[in-house]
C-alpha cells in the first residue's frame, strides 16, 4: 500500500515538473518576438506530450505497485486466518481434555463416596466386635480371677515380675558373655602388643650397680686410711653425710646412706684415699669437695647420654640433671637409670602399636622414676602427700613439663588416678621392665619371706582351705572349701588381690588364682 502512494506521488511530481518546464521555456520564446510563438507552441505541445508519457508512466508504476501490495494484503490476511484456525483448534481440544478430566473427577469422587460409606459400615462392625469381645475378655478375666485366687491386678504383678527376673537372669548371663568374650579379645590384644614391644626391645639384661663397700689393697694402705683415732672416716662421715662400717679381717670399709649420690661420692673418695701417700683430715676433706664438684658433671653427662638414648627434647637442665643422679640409685638391684631407659623404650614401642605419640610414650616412661632421686628427703615426700611418684610430679611439674607426663608419674602406682592412655603405658612397661628374668634380685631371707607373707595373707580368709605360691611369688593358688560358690570365688581373689597391694612390698605384680572344686562320686557294686 505505501509503494502504492509513493508511485502515485512520483507521478504526479513528475507531470507537474515536466509541465512547469514547457511552460518556462514558451514563455521565454514569447518573450523573444512573433516567430517564437509558433516555437513556444511547440515546446508547450512537446512538454505536454511528455508530461503525458510521464504521467503514463507513472500510472503503469502505480498499477504494478497496487497489485503487489493487494498480493502481499491478502498472503497476511492468509497467515492470520491460518493461526487463527489453530488457536481455535487447540482450544477445542483444551476445552474436549478438560471436559473428559472433569467427567473422570466426578466418576472418581462418586467412587470415593461408595467407598467411604462401605468403610464406615465396617467399621461400624469392627466396633462391634470390638465391644463383644472385651466383654467377653472381662467375663473370662473374672472367671479365671476367681478360679486362681487372685485379681487381675495381682495376676499382672506377679507375670510382670516372672518376666522381669527371668529378663534379669537373660541379661546378666548375655552380659557376662559378652564380658568374657571383650576379656579374650582384650588379653589376647594386649599379650600381641606386650609381646611385639618385648620383641622389639633389644637392650642388656644386666645392669650396672654402684658399689656400697670398699676394699683395701693392703694392711698398708688400711692402716694410712683407717688411722687409729679413726680421724679419716669420721671426717668422711661428717662432710659426706654418710655412715661407714670397717672390717680390719676383711680389710672392707662399708658405706651406708639414704642418699645414693652421697654414698657413691663417699666410695670414689675412699679408692682415691687409698692410692694417696698422705691421708689426713684435710685430704679427706679436699679429696672429698673435688669428687662433689665432679659429681655434679657426672650427674649432668649421665642425663643427657639417657636423652640423648631415647632421642628426647625440650627437657629442663635440672630435670636432665636429676634424672642422671638415678644412675647410682638401685631398686631390688636393679639400676634406677638403665630401668628409667628401657621403660621409656618400652613405652614407646607400645605407643606405636597403638598408633600414639610415640615422643611423648617416651618422656612419660623415662621420667616416671625421678622421684626416686629424691625420696631420701622426707621433708620432700611429707610436701607431696605420697612416696617417690608423687615427689617426681610436683617436681616435673615445676619445672613446666605437660600435665600429661606429670600424670604419668603420678599414678604409676596408682597413688592418683590415671587421666590419659600414657599412664597406662607407664604403668605396664615398669612392670614389664621389673619382671623380665634377671632384672631385679632381692636376698634369700626376703625372697622366703615374702613367700610366707602371700600365704599368710591369702589363707587368713574365710573359707580358704589351703594356699600355695607359686612360680617364684608371682601366683598365689588358693584352694577354698565346697560351700563357696563361684560368685564367692571371684570376689575372694579381688579381696585377697587388694589385701596384698595393701599390705606388702613386692618386684612385678601377683597374680591370684582362687580354685573351686567340686567332685561327683559314686559307688559300683
Amino acid at each position: 500500500m505505501a509503494e502504492l502512494l509513493v508511485a502515485l506521488i512520483a507521478a504526479a511530481l513528475a507531470g507537474a515538473a515536466a509541465f512547469t518546464v514547457a511552460q518556462r521555456k514558451a514563455g521565454q520564446v514569447g518573450e523573444s518576438g512573433g516567430t517564437g510563438s509558433v516555437e513556444a507552441d511547440r515546446i508547450l505541445a512537446a512538454g505536454k506530450a511528455e508530461a503525458a508519457a510521464v504521467a503514463a508512466g507513472s500510472k503503469a508504476r502505480a498499477a504494478e505497485a497496487k497489485t503487489r501490495a493487494l498480493s502481499l494484503i491478502e498472503e497476511d490476511l492468509k497467515d492470520r486466518r491460518a493461526e487463527i484456525a489453530r488457536l481455535e483448534d487447540r482450544v477445542t481440544t483444551r476445552e474436549a481434555s478438560l471436559l473428559e478430566r472433569s467427567t473422570a473427577l466426578d466418576a472418581r469422587a462418586s467412587e470415593i463416596a461408595d467407598a467411604r460409606v462401605i468403610v464406615d459400615h465396617a467399621f461400624k462392625q469392627y466396633d462391634d466386635k470390638v465391644a463383644a469381645l472385651e466383654a467377653r475378655d472381662a467375663g473370662f478375666l473374672d472367671q479365671l480371677a476367681e478360679l486362681a485366687g487372685m485379681t487381675v491386678a495381682g495376676a499382672r504383678d506377679s507375670l510382670v515380675e516372672e518376666l522381669t527376673e527371668t529378663a534379669r537372669h537373660d541379661a546378666g548371663r548375655y552380659a557376662r558373655t559378652a564380658d568374657d568374650h571383650l576379656a579374650e579379645d582384650s588379653d589376647r590384644r594386649t599379650k600381641k602388643m606386650l609381646a611385639t614391644a618385648i620383641q622389639r626391645y633389644s637392650g642388656r639384661y644386666p645392669s650396672d650397680r654402684p658399689g656400697t663397700n670398699v676394699t683395701l689393697a693392703s694392711d698398708e694402705v688400711q692402716s694410712r686410711l683407717v688411722d687409729s683415732e679413726n680421724l679419716n672416716l669420721s671426717t668422711l662421715e661428717k662432710l659426706g653425710g654418710v655412715d661407714t662400717k670397717h672390717d680390719p679381717t676383711s680389710r672392707v670399709i662399708g658405706i651406708a646412706s639414704q642418699d645414693s649420690v652421697r654414698r657413691e661420692i663417699a666410695r670414689i673418695t675412699l679408692e682415691r684415699l687409698a692410692s694417696s701417700q698422705v691421708v689426713n683430715p684435710d685430704a679427706v676433706k679436699a679429696m672429698l669437695e673435688r669428687v662433689q664438684g665432679e659429681m655434679d658433671n657426672i650427674n649432668r653427662e649421665a642425663g643427657k647420654k639417657a636423652v640423648n638414648i631415647l632421642s628426647l627434647a625440650g627437657l629442663d637442665p635440672a630435670i636432665v640433671k636429676m634424672m642422671g643422679r638415678l644412675k647410682y640409685r638401685t631398686s631390688y638391684a636393679q639400676n634406677i637409670w638403665s630401668h628409667s631407659i628401657e621403660v621409656g623404650w618400652l613405652c614407646g614401642l607400645m605407643a606405636e602399636e597403638l598408633k600414639l605419640n610415640v615422643k611423648l610414650a617416651r618422656r612419660c616412661g623415662f621420667l616416671h622414676d625421678i622421684g626416686k632421686a629424691m625420696d631420701h628427703d622426707v621433708s620432700l615426700a611429707e610436701a607431696a602427700g605420697g612416696g617417690h611418684a608423687m615427689i617426681g610430679a610436683v617436681f616435673l611439674k615445676e619445672h613446666g613439663e605437660d600435665e600429661i607426663v606429670v600424670n604419668a608419674v603420678a599414678a604409676h602406682h596408682d597413688e592418683v588416678k590415671q587421666n590419659s592412655v600414657y599412664a597406662h603405658l607407664v604403668i605396664a612397661g615398669d612392670a614389664i621392665s621389673g619382671a623380665r628374668p634377671g632384672a631385679r634380685r632381692e636376698m634369700a631371707e626376703n625372697y622366703q619371706q615374702r613367700l610366707r607373707d602371700i600365704e599368710r595373707i591369702s589363707g587368713s580368709f574365710k573359707g580358704v582351705a589351703e594356699a600355695y605360691a607359686v612360680q617364684a611369688g608371682r601366683e598365689v593358688r588358693v584352694m577354698v572349701e565346697r560351700r563357696v560358690s563361684d560368685a564367692q570365688a571371684f570376689q575372694l581373689s579381688k579381696e585377697i588381690a587388694l589385701k596384698i597391694e595393701a599390705e606388702m612390698t613386692y618386684p612385678g605384680q601377683i597374680k591370684v588364682t582362687v580354685i573351686r572344686e567340686t567332685r561327683a562320686e559314686a559307688t559300683a557294686r
